[in-house]
């Protein structure tokens, strides 16, 4: 099913992406492909990651100790993004998809759902300058105003005069009067529906919040902006929003912390290379009633790994153009905000805040456990060479008592050895 694609999660997305373009119709659509996410830069906080994805689970497996070789070409280029600079862009991006086109599609949208008796013929387009918008006015707006009502006075036909505008003003009015007492700003309070009436008294609805009193007043025009019939399915909608609304008395807490077995931080703490010394280990921990699962945590890690290959093993390259047209777009502030250009990012500060994270966000260690980490370390890295020594003595061993060669130069290494150590003045240095 996925043809040449490395895992699924390459081919879900993809489709997911054909999807959304062959479906989406009329609507403003925008997508938004980040590279490899990782890490936090800045936001919430620096090197703050959730999960094991990724470069992540390498950090983690290389510094416990137990990923110990990778397939990567250590030429191609490994294209990372951090976590808040891809959040910030798509933010940036949803922003400009929304606004950049507004005026297309309201304008077809209006053309496709015409308005009865229009006055002209609809247009018009969104103005960045104060002056040229105040210019527009006047030629679009006031103008024409005057000249339709000269036209009116001339056809005949009484324009709309100040008084019909003081009669609205005073219905107005009489609402606020009506609606002093009641508390104003609380948006989830109004539970309402729409009354599509034309030259009617309507009535709106107004729930307190915490509280079982109604009251009930006349409007010609809603106070929040709306028009409002109370209608008992109106009442009833505004208990099930006062409950979603209300902080739930009985809170769950879900803990995600994930504290590692001793068996487990045991085989974590050791220098295992291989599958043969990871069986070895299990069998050793098995004598002592430990349950071997060291094979289960490297083919898991193994698979994982397998999985990083594709990517580790290729690269590509990326155009960004509508990135850096969208900067552009942005207003200083908001691109001080949202700011995903990752040209001032210092890379080996922030690998610091990578690996700093995935010690405190992944693998749950506190700071304060520093001091003895370092020291543990320390052991680890004399027990390392002494592997590493006792490695090639054996394997030296191996070849000089199965090779006579191997043997005779062996032997003459160590009588030059010797010779050096005996005599360094003779040797290294010249007779005055």
């Amino acid at each position: 099913i996925i043809g040449n694609r490395p895992n699924t999660y390459t081919f879900t997305k993809a489709l997911a992406e054909h999807v959304l373009i062959k479906q989406s119709g009329s609507l403003p659509v925008a997508i938004v492909r980040p590279s490899i996410v990782t890490a936090a830069w800045h936001e919430p906080i620096p090197g703050w990651v959730d999960n094991l994805n990724g470069p992540t689970g390498m950090i983690a497996g290389a510094g416990k100790g137990v990923l110990r070789t990778i397939l990567c070409y250590r030429d191609l280029v490994a294209d990372l993004v951090p976590v808040d600079v891809a959040i910030n862009l798509l933010i940036s991006v949803a922003w400009h998809t929304a606004t950049a086109n507004i005026e297309s599609i309201g304008h077809e949208c209006i053309l496709k759902n015409p308005f009865s008796n229009v006055l002209w013929y609809p247009g018009g387009s969104f103005k960045s300058s104060r002056l040229l918008n105040m210019l527009c006015v006047l030629v679009f707006h006031s103008a024409p105003a005057y000249l339709f009502d000269m036209v009116a006075r001339i056809s005949g036909k009484k324009p709309i005069t100040p008084h019909h505008r003081t009669t609205y003003n005073q219905l107005r009015a009489q609402v606020r009067r009506r609606v002093k007492d009641i508390r104003r700003n609380r948006w989830d309070t109004y539970v309402t529906e729409a009354a599509l009436e034309r030259d009617k008294l309507w009535k709106v609805t107004l729930q307190l919040r915490g509280t079982t009193r109604n009251k009930t007043v006349p409007a010609i025009h809603g106070e929040h902006g709306m028009v409002y019939k109370s209608t008992e399915m109106a009442e009833a909608i505004a208990v099930v929003v006062e409950k979603q609304f209300k902080p739930n008395d009985e809170p769950q807490d879900h803990d995600f912390t994930r504290n590692a077995t001793r068996t487990v931080r045991v085989y974590l703490e050791g220098p295992n290379d291989t599958r043969a010394e990871v069986i070895t280990l299990d069998e050793l921990t098995t004598t002592i009633k430990y349950l071997p699962s060291m094979v289960r945590v490297h083919d898991k890690l193994q698979r994982a790994v397998s999985c990083l290959e594709f990517f580790t093993t290729h690269e590509w390259r990326f155009t960004n153009d509508n990135m850096t047209r969208l900067m552009a777009r942005l207003h200083p502030r908001d691109r001080k905000i949202f700011n995903f250009d990752i040209a001032d990012l210092d890379w080996k500060v922030y690998w610091e805040q990578y690996v700093l994270g995935t010690r405190k966000f992944i693998l749950k260690e506190d700071p304060s456990t520093f001091p003895a980490a370092r020291s543990h370390l320390r052991k680890m890295y004399y027990l390392h060479r002494l592997s590493q020594l006792v490695t090639v003595f054996l394997v030296c061993r191996l070849l000089i008592a199965r090779s006579e060669t191997a043997r005779y130069m062996w032997q003459n290494l160590v009588a030059l050895i010797l010779k050096l150590v005996k005599s360094p003045q003779s040797t290294l240095s010249r007779p005055t």
